[in-house]
């Protein structure tokens, strides 16, 4: 009895080629799964939105308001980071918004 894969001769080429697809195809595999779980996260957060149940994470007005003084009162995004240990998005984020309010008023 005899087997054959055993008769046929595989070069080293071959295999490379194999492994480098199988590699190719899981990782194209895993971004479409990645991809598919995005678009429905995001689908449930619009449904959740329409029906008023997602409502996004609170705004911590004592935060804000502490960095609104520091900002007008003229100290830098490293400071007020420093003092308050906030991120500079968050700064630049109520450095817009109050911006916003002084031009409506």
């Amino acid at each position: 009895m005899t087997y054959q894969s055993l008769q046929i001769k595989i070069d080293a080429t071959t295999s490379v080629i194999q492994q480098a697809f199988i590699l190719d195809l899981g990782a194209a595999m895993a971004r479409e799964h990645y991809e598919t779980r995005r678009y429905r996260q995001k689908q449930g957060i619009e449904k959740a939105k329409a029906n008023g149940a997602y409502k996004g994470q609170k705004v911590d007005t004592v935060l804000y308001e502490n960095i609104k003084t520091m900002l007008t009162g003229g100290m830098n995004y490293t400071a007020i980071q420093n003092a308050l240990g906030c991120s500079r998005s968050t700064i630049a984020r109520v450095k817009i918004i109050n911006n916003k309010q002084a031009n409506n008023d």
